[in-house]
């Protein structure tokens, strides 16, 4: 295995964004094609949106579009969408969201659904479960519909 300097090791993990909540800081802001900012909020550690991490518009953080409960990783998806990736019984769970399309709610509109792990009012625009077993992903991978699901993310 070749070595990898201290340096270059430090520069990639600076550019991994760990899970929700403890590495919200390392979540990727970005712009949408539209040019809108969005930023992560921490909702703090306690109260009825203890641990949550939420999406907004710069100009509009108390306007939430997408909340993220524990384990959750955000991810650039090119050339403007955002993934989330996030453990789901025995699969990973990857969804695929338009920045621009993700509707605002208030949080008492969602109470119910805090259990998930990502919430939103607007469908992803796929999703897509991963089997964390290789032998199980394997097969998965095999089946028309999860290449089917897999293109929808490269398109």
């Amino acid at each position: 295995m070749a070595e990898i300097s201290t340096s270059r090791l430090k520069e990639l993990l600076q550019r991994t964004a760990g899970p929700a909540p403890w590495y919200w800081k390392t979540f990727p802001a970005f712009n949408s094609v539209s040019g809108q900012r969005f930023v992560w909020t921490h909702h703090g550690e306690q109260g009825p949106l203890a641990y949550l991490i939420s999406l907004g518009l710069e100009q509009e953080p108390e306007k939430p579009r997408l909340a993220l409960n524990t384990y959750c990783r955000p991810f650039p998806v090119p050339p403007s969408r955002l993934g989330i990736w996030c453990p789901e019984g025995r699969s990973i769970r990857f969804t695929c969201f338009d920045p621009d399309q993700l509707k605002a709610f208030d949080f008492a509109e969602i109470a119910g659904w805090l259990s998930s792990r990502a919430n939103a009012c607007t469908p992803p625009l796929s999703r897509l479960p991963i089997l964390k077993s290789l032998s199980a992903f394997r097969r998965l991978c095999t089946r028309s519909r999860c290449r089917r699901s897999c293109a929808k993310w490269m398109n």
